[in-house]
Formats: structure tokens, C-alpha cells, sequence
């Protein structure tokens, strides 16, 4: 067994980004020895005609599916363990990220105390103290998992010049009259 083919088979196995030290662990090998044999692969998959490819992201590498064959094997791909009501949850906050926990609350109701309870441990989200609540992001493992590196630019480059923006003032009250808070610019 070669160590190029063991490396090869962890990216492959992982589903995600594998980050240097693990390899390193694994093989025993030096860093720098590393980065060669990942290059070597990453330009044979690219070389060669496969639905395969090997990305560097961030601090990690993975094996992916080519982004013009994505929507083609769409259905092949098993669902998520997210429920819809995650899902909605997690998008609110991937959208109008960094936003504090009640604006969330708000708009979503008390039941999203346990979905981004959820989601902190998944690792899909973070939240960092803020006063007396809490300020939501989404974090690497986000946007590696659903492969996006900027939402706002993706939802716009899908939608067009239509955006959704939250009109919420981000203090503990609204004011008078404010509704949903919810409003559709063109």
C-alpha cells in the first residue's frame, strides 16, 4: 500500500475536509512530504476525466463531486439528518449572519432554542455571548458541508437582484408598528 493511495482513501471516506495533522497522524508523514503526494492527486483527478476532484479548503482537503455534475446526481444524494424547521432555521442565520439569538426567537418562535442548540453541537453554527443573549454565525465546517463559501452572494447569484432583508432593529424591543419585520426589496 502506497501512502498516495492511503491518503486517497481517507479523502475519499472522510466526506469532508481532512486537515493536515490528521493526515500526518496517519501516514507519519512530514507536512511538507504531504502537501506534494495532495498536489500529485489533486492534479491527477483533474487530469483525468472523472466527476472527481480534490480541493483544497481552508486548512483541510476533500474529495468532492465537480460542481457541473452536482445538479445531475442531486437525487442520488441521501438527505440530510437537518429537519426542515433546522434547515429554515440554519438559512435565517446563514443569511442575516453575524444576528443575535432573540432576533432569531423572534422570528422563528421558542422552538429554535433547541435547533441551534443542535446546531452548535453539529458544528454548523457558532454563538458567541453577546449581552444577554447570543450572536449566531456559521462556521467552516457550514460551508464546507453545503459548499458555499459567501451566502449572501450565492442567494443573490440564484435570485438575481432580488433580496429578502430583515428590517429588525437588533436592540430587545421593536418599535411600534413593526410586524414581521420581514420585507422584499427589488
Amino acid at each position: 500500500m502506497s501512502d498516495k493511495s492511503l491518503i486517497e482513501a481517507a479523502l475519499f471516506v472522510a466526506g469532508k475536509g481532512v486537515s493536515l495533522k490528521d493526515l500526518e497522524k496517519l501516514t507519519g508523514l512530514e507536512q511538507a512530504v504531504l502537501k506534494d503526494i495532495l498536489e500529485q492527486i489533486q492534479q491527477e483527478y483533474s487530469q483525468r476525466d472523472s466527476g472527481i476532484m480534490v480541493e483544497k479548503s481552508e486548512n483541510s482537503y476533500v474529495m468532492r463531486v465537480k460542481p457541473e455534475f452536482e445538479e445531475k446526481i442531486m437525487p442520488m444524494i441521501p438527505e440530510t439528518d437537518l429537519s426542515k424547521s433546522m434547515l429554515k432555521t440554519l438559512a435565517l442565520i446563514a443569511h442575516e449572519q453575524p444576528i443575535r439569538q432573540t432576533v432569531v426567537v423572534r422570528l422563528r418562535g421558542n422552538r429554535v432554542y433547541h435547533y441551534i442548540h443542535q446546531l452548535v453541537e453539529l458544528g454548523f453554527i457558532s454563538a458567541k455571548p453577546d449581552g444577554r443573549t447570543k450572536l449566531l454565525s456559521t462556521t467552516s465546517k457550514f460551508r464546507e458541508y453545503f459548499r458555499v463559501d459567501d451566502v449572501k452572494k450565492e442567494i443573490t447569484r440564484v435570485e438575481g437582484p432580488k433580496q429578502v432583508t430583515l428590517d429588525i432593529p437588533l436592540e430587545s424591543e421593536e418599535p411600534p408598528g413593526a410586524g414581521t419585520g420581514i420585507q422584499e426589496s427589488q
